[in-house]
């Protein structure tokens, strides 16, 4: 039985990699904001027993590295980076508190979840995987009030990109997935559903070996601008 971690699993995006990789029989390490355990998740664990759940706040490094240490007997094959949050900031009221909330949850965190959990990585034949955005692309042309969300992304891409090189000799491959404008509580108005989103997601994540560790794609497994 393989074996996921993932981040995020309260809602949307993150809920439903759960569901799916539960549901391909996968065990399945599931965190949570909390402080209480979501009906939907605690709904997804009474159904698999394959899927465990775990309280995490993605910013208390602390609680991170004793979560590691707790799960030291397990051996991971893909780790997944999806807690993230979302904030908008028109240029000329921009909130310095937000950009360092912002750049603690979607940067600073996905780095230390790696650096805690990589010795648990199987040999190998293991995948980090971090949620990014298309708005990361410094190439891009987005005029929406999201600057903090753009940076705190193309940070992510950045320290993943280390992670590869630091991760090479290990044989863990690292990808940044967009995975598109997806209907969640943070983008109600778009039209791609978590399902669809995250099955095209998990296509590109099961050919990891065809592409280059430290690659930023979208969720068909093309090449995004960085």
């Amino acid at each position: 039985m393989q074996t996921l971690l993932i981040t995020g699993s309260d809602r949307g995006i993150g809920l439903e990699f759960v569901k799916q990789y539960a549901e391909e029989g996968w065990k399945v390490l599931a965190t949570y904001l909390g402080p209480e355990t979501p009906d939907a998740l605690q709904q997804i664990a009474q159904m698999h027993p394959n899927v465990i759940l775990y309280q995490l706040d993605v910013t208390d490094f602390v609680r991170v590295k004793k979560l590691s240490c707790e799960l030291k007997r397990e051996q991971i094959d893909l780790l997944i980076n999806n807690a993230g949050i979302f904030c908008t900031d028109p240029f000329g009221k921009l909130n310095p508190q937000a950009f360092e909330r912002i750049y603690r949850t979607n940067a600073i965190a996905p780095l230390i979840i790696c650096e805690s959990f990589h010795p648990l990585l199987t040999i190998k034949n293991s995948v980090i995987v971090s949620i990014s955005s298309k708005t990361a692309s410094i190439g891009g042309d987005f005029t929406e009030n999201m600057i903090a969300y753009r940076m705190s992304k193309a940070a992510l891409n950045m320290a993943m990109q280390e992670v590869a090189r630091r991760l090479a000799p290990q044989g863990v491959v690292v990808l940044l997935l967009a995975p598109g404008y997806v209907r969640t509580s943070m983008s109600p108005q778009a039209t791609l559903e978590p399902f669809e989103s995250v099955s095209l997601m998990r296509q590109v994540i099961a050919r990891n070996k065809e592409l280059n560790s430290g690659g930023f794609y979208d969720r068909f497994g093309t090449s995004i601008e960085w």
